[in-house]
């Protein structure tokens, strides 16, 4: 075995080692002083090929040669796998100046390698790591990817120049310096073989001088080094954007899969999800906090093919502003937040956000969301976001020039959930030495609805720069780059202010207002950082269960005094611990560690908690996903008196979820994806209080259905010519014959898919005898009808053996429509049958002539006009005909001079008048008419009607002369008659009318009878 000289590096090495408390989990690979360890030949190695550094990977350890040659083991800095770092999983490689238990790296001079021969088919790749180092230009990390015979001599431990060869330093331009950041970084590289060359995958750590002012050395670290196949990309752009409880996230890629991997920060565990189809997924459930997210593409169908590299998002933040009383990183909220800038004597001067980014020198009002980074004004040791916090705001910059500016929050006070106002700062002030008055500063002011200071001691500060202060957390750095003067800066401080005791009342509004400046003279910076929040005016317990001692805490960031019931000092610590029989109702005094002026009071007693886990669930699927989101009601629980239970609100500390799959969860609300083939899952809630000491569970079976994407085939058939529609959402005219789809989402988001396959009869045509049919006239054929309006070949359909409607082509003539002409001349006065008719028109070929019951028919007019002579008046109807005997009706009334010789003897009979009233005119024959039709047998020059006259009808009379002459009398109208009381008796002998009244006897003409 080998003894080194305890006066050598590695003794010394060896005997802080020796001493040191190590964990027992921390694996340490030394191959520092093995001589032939970097004689391990080259391994093929398989693509994807994935190199985490955990125990799993121990064969593949291996092939690895860490911190080779000889005098290796000289160098304070050794490459080291351990537990130390890492990335994912429990193991990372990292250079370490303890044997492996920190990542830190020492102040001397020295230059180590760590590499992997690999021998890869002829083709392309990608190679890919993740790395991170705190160092500077001075000690600092390189990778390279190169022929092995090209480096291989010149690769040999360095422990007293720490200078890197060129030889191997010629290699390192890919990826440059990894140096400066103590954030997970990943870096990739795409290289092509030739099959028969071993290349070395190296990488260097070079330190020629540690800087002594780094708040945390960290040297160079890497993890899960992959080599993939450059047929399968990896992802770009990979973004997120988050709202209190939910993530989505989104890149750009080409692959048919990707497999998307996030871990909250300070969390071993990657969450992983596969199979995702789209370059974007929802990630819900998600508490507060920062987030690493990695994704990377699956090429060939399952994740046991090809894989790309990741593409890293870190430290992402999900933000809550319902979780603060005080959204103070929302600077631009008009109605909460007033934002200021100007100069020395004027912050004020003009409104709005002045802010190009936390990096940039010209921001006043900025915030900061990446965490682990150091203001480098303060030496690299001041963070510029303190523990406990998500983000700070930075006011002010280091660009000189007298500027001034302000941040000002309103803010409701909540007395009964948050009476306590917290704030913390840090502030970095550049001391020219100008004096007070002139010097940087920076103020803060809390002031009330009026406008003024609710605590002239408590709700105000005042600090300017002076370096001569090195005490209650001021320090000193050496000198602002390109200035002479040096930066005094204080550490981040809490304020907390009882805004109860203060007076303020619940619901009254306040304005919190900081104010940084520059110095007067306009030559040296001034700025801070700082965060606001609220807490509860209660003390928090933080034993649980049968603990041998009980305890409480106050808030953070306070001085402490503890008293008990007889107000006696018992503890100036911020947590107390009691006895479990202990009752007593303690008063703790916080003041703060500036200014123990401030101060207040908060009670509590201690008393015995309990966890109780507790939740319910609601299914939500989506996206073909049995999605589950759990509701965790997990409380605190507490005993008094050994019997009284108490149930709080106050949530338990930490959680985990068993989903009865294999998958742990820790989130709060979580939403888990169960598997696609359902089943029943027993979930289990473990809540647990007190840093797990005691916890409770709670289970419930979740019964989930299977989900899967389905199609659904139907086979259809359409004739010739035809169509059908299909698709629900987007309808499709389909008229030829081939498969079609149509995708629907069910209500779990599933693709349903309807297949329908169509086939196409089809039709035949024959012709047959032609048609003649009326203008107008409906044709029906196969019983079908249809109008026509002109001729045309008119196809009719029957149904062939494939059930299509075959064509039959029929030729159809229309004829044209009858359109007659009938002029009428009326009979002229005192000229008898001087009545007639003119007739012409189209579309007919004869015609009748209906009056008086009498029809007679005509040809149609050959030529010219017809006229009809010899009408003496009365209805006339004319019905024209053509070939096919439709017909066309009209209806005449022909007018004639009348004469006025009818006259109403009783209510049931008419009569002529005497000659002798009528100009002495005999006439031999009578024809009585009713509405323009003769009465049946009335032909006497009297009209008698059993019952009455009809006084709503129309009478005429007919008659002809001596001379032969005929004519018509005017129409009559009779009105209706009341008889006399002696009523006459009417009854016919031998055929004439006799009417008999009071014995006497008269005709119908009125004359007596003897």
């Amino acid at each position: 075995m080998f003894i080194p000289n305890k006066s050598s590096n590695f003794a010394r090495f060896f005997v802080k080692f020796k001493y040191m408390k190590i964990r027992k989990n921390i694996l340490i690979l030394f191959l520092t002083f093995l001589a032939g360890v970097q004689c391990v030949r080259a391994q093929d190695v398989n693509v994807p090929y994935v190199m985490g550094f955990e125990e799993s990977d121990s064969l593949e350890l291996k092939n690895w040669v860490l911190n080779p040659g000889t005098n290796a083991w000289k160098c304070p800095d050794q490459w080291c796998v351990g537990t130390a770092t890492h990335n994912s999983g429990k193991q990372g490689l990292y250079i370490s100046d303890d044997g492996g238990y920190t990542a830190e790296f020492d102040s001397a001079q020295n230059v180590q390698y760590a590499y992997r021969d690999i021998l890869l088919p002829k083709s392309s790749y990608e190679l890919s790591f993740d790395w991170r180092c705190m160092g500077s230009e001075n000690a600092c990390m390189y990778a390279g990817l190169a022929p092995r015979s090209n480096v291989e001599n010149y690769m040999v431990a360095d422990w007293q120049t720490g200078r890197v060869p060129n030889q191997i330093a010629n290699w390192c331009n890919t990826f440059g310096v990894l140096k400066g950041t103590s954030l997970w970084k990943n870096a990739s590289m795409k290289f092509t073989t030739n099959g028969t060359t071993v290349y070395r995958l190296f990488f260097v750590w070079s330190s020629t001088n540690k800087d002594n002012n780094l708040a945390m050395p960290l040297g160079g670290c890497i993890d899960n080094v992959q080599i993939t196949s450059a047929r399968c990309p990896k992802p770009k752009n990979l973004t997120a954007y988050a709202t209190c409880d939910s993530l989505w996230v989104n890149w750009e890629g080409t692959s048919e899969f990707y497999c998307l991997e996030y871990r909250k920060r300070g969390k071993n565990k990657w969450t992983v999800i596969t199979g995702i189809t789209k370059e974007s997924k929802i990630l819900e459930g998600l508490d507060e906090g920062l987030y690493d997210m990695r994704v990377r593409g699956v090429c060939g169908g399952t994740e046991q093919n090809d894989t790309s590299a990741y593409t890293y998002l870190n430290s992402f933040a999900i933000f809550c502003p319902e979780k603060h009383c005080i959204n103070y990183v929302n600077l631009y909220d008009s109605t909460k937040v007033l934002c200021t800038a100007g100069t020395y004597k004027n912050p004020d001067m003009n409104i709005g956000v002045i802010d190009y980014g936390s990096d940039d020198k010209y921001s006043r009002h900025t915030v900061n969301w990446e965490p682990d980074i150091y203001d480098p004004r303060t030496c690299n040791q001041l963070p510029t976001i303190p523990d406990g916090e998500l983000a700070s705001v930075r006011l002010g910059n280091w660009n000189n020039g007298a500027e001034g500016e302000s941040v000002s929050f309103f803010y409701t006070a909540d007395l009964e959930n948050a009476a306590i106002l917290l704030m913390k700062y840090a502030v970095v002030l550049e001391d020219p030495g100008h004096g007070a008055n002139d010097n940087p500063r920076f103020m803060l002011e809390i002031l009330n609805e009026d406008g003024e200071l609710i605590s002239p001691t408590c709700g105000y500060a005042d600090f300017y720069a002076d370096v001569t202060r090195q005490d209650k957390g001021w320090h000193s750095c050496g000198k602002a780059p390109g200035s002479s003067s040096p930066v005094s800066w204080k550490e981040w401080t809490t304020i907390g202010l009882n805004l109860e005791e203060a007076g303020v009342e619940d619901g009254e509004l306040l304005t919190i207002r900081l104010t940084t400046k520059d110095c007067a003279w306009s030559a040296h910076f001034g700025y801070a950082y700082f965060t606001l929040g609220c807490a509860s005016a209660k003390l928090i317990g933080t034993s649980c269960g049968n603990d041998a001692k009980l305890s409480v805490a106050a808030p953070n960031g306070f001085k402490y005094e503890w008293y008990n019931k007889y107000d006696s000092l018992v503890s100036t610590e911020q947590e107390l611990a009691v006895e479990p029989s202990d009752t007593t109702t303690y008063r703790c005094h916080l003041s703060y560690k500036e200014n123990e002026e401030c101060s207040f009071d908060l009670y509590s007693s201690v008393r015995p908690r309990f966890p109780i886990a507790e939740f319910d669930y609601r299914y939500e699927p989506s996206e073909c996903e049995n999605k589950v989101r759990f509701i965790n009601r997990s409380h605190i629980m507490t005993v008094f008196d050994g019997d009284t239970v108490h149930h709080y609100d106050e949530p338990c500390d930490s959680y985990e979820w068993d989903y009865g799959t294999g998958d742990i969860g820790a989130e709060i609300n979580p939403v888990y994806t169960f598997p696609k083939q359902g089943g029943i899952y027993p979930v289990v809630l473990t809540s647990a209080i007190s840093e797990g000491r005691c916890n409770d569970e709670d289970t419930i079976w979740i019964t989930l259905p299977y989900l899967n994407d389905t199609l659904i085939s139907q086979d259809t058939a359409i004739c010739e010519g035809s169509y059908i529609v299909f698709g629900e959402k987007k309808p499709r005219y389909i008229g030829i014959e081939g498969t079609f789809y149509d995708t629907l989402k069910s209500v779990a988001g599933c693709d349903s898919i309807r297949q329908i396959n169509v086939a196409v009869y089809p039709q035949s045509k024959t012709t047959t005898p032609d048609t003649t049919i009326c203008k107008g006239q409906v044709l029906t054929i196969g019983g079908k009808t249809f109008a026509h309006s002109e001729s045309a070949p008119f196809p009719r359909f029957y149904l062939n053996q494939y059930g299509c409607d075959s064509v039959v082509v029929c030729n159809v003539t229309v004829l044209d429509s009858i359109l007659p002409v009938v002029i009428m001349k009326d009979v002229e006065l005192s000229k008898q049958n001087s009545g007639e008719f003119t007739i012409y028109g189209t579309g007919f070929e004869r015609y009748t002539i209906t009056h008086n019951g009498d029809m007679k028919e005509y040809p149609a007019p050959q030529a010219g006009d017809t006229v009809l002579k010899g009408y003496n008046g009365g209805v006339f109807v004319f019905e024209f005909f053509n070939e096919l005997n439709c017909s066309e009706t009209m209806t005449q009334k022909m007018s004639y001079p009348c004469q006025d010789m009818i006259f109403q003897r009783w209510g049931d009979v008419l009569s002529v008048y005497n000659s002798d009233l009528i100009g002495g005119q005999q006439f031999k024959a009578f024809q009585w008419l009713k509405d323009s039709v003769a009465i049946p047998n009335a032909t006497l020059s009297y009209y008698y009607e059993a019952g009455g006259l009809d006084t709503t009808a129309e009478y005429l009379i007919q008659v002809t002369t001596m001379e032969d002459s005929t004519f018509i009398s005017c129409p009559y109208h009779p009105e209706p008659y009341e008889a006399p009381k002696s009523q006459a008796q009417k009854r016919i002998e031998n055929s004439r009318l006799i009417i008999e009244v009071n014995g006497a006897r008269y005709n119908a003409e009125g004359i007596k009878e003897d």
